[in-house]
C-alpha cells in the first residue's frame, strides 16, 4: 500500500480562492486522475517486463498483480488532516509486498517507484491544479 499526499499549502493560490466543499470536490476528482496516473505507469513501466531478466521491472504472467492495482475512493478511504489530503493506492494480491520490498526475492519495487519518479510527481501536480483551475472556471 502506498499513500499519496497532497499538502494543500502547496497549491495555496488555487486552493483559496474556493469554499471549503469546492475545493474539497476539486481536489479529490484530481487525486482520483492522479491515482489513474500512477496505476497507469504502475502498469506500464513496471508490470510489463521483456522477455529475459529485467533488473526492475517484473513480468506479467497471468495478469493477477497489474488488475488488482487500484485506487480506493470510497468513503474513509479519503483522508483531510492539517490541509493535507490522502488517497490511498494498492493490491490485496498476497505477493505483492515480496516484489515491492525484496521479501525472499530480487527487490523490484512497483508501487513505490511511481511515487518517486520525478515526472510522476510534476504530472500529478499538473493534474490537481488542473482539477482546481476547472472549480475555479465554473464559478
Amino acid at each position: 500500500m502506498m499513500t499519496l499526499n497532497i499538502n494543500s499549502e502547496d497549491l495555496a493560490r488555487l486552493v483559496r480562492k474556493l469554499d471549503k466543499k469546492e475545493r474539497d470536490v476539486a481536489i479529490k476528482r484530481g487525486m482520483n486522475r492522479a491515482g489513474l496516473n500512477l496505476v497507469h505507469w504502475i502498469m506500464k513501466e513496471r508490470l510489463q517486463a521483456p522477455p529475459g531478466f529485467h533488473p526492475f521491472m517484473l513480468h506479467k504472467r497471468t495478469g493477477r498483480l497489474m488488475g488488482s492495482i487500484g485506487s480506493k475512493t470510497s468513503d474513509g478511504v479519503w483522508n483531510y488532516d492539517n490541509d493535507t489530503y490522502t488517497l490511498k493506492l494498492g493490491t490485496n494480491v498476497e505477493y505483492a509486498p515480496k516484489h515491492e520490498y525484496g521479501i525472499g526475492v530480487r527487490k523490484r519495487p512497483f508501487m513505490s517507484a511511481s511515487i518517486e519518479d520525478r515526472q510522476n510527481q510534476d504530472d500529478t501536480l499538473t493534474i490537481i491544479t488542473q482539477a482546481l483551475q476547472e472549480a475555479l472556471d465554473k464559478e
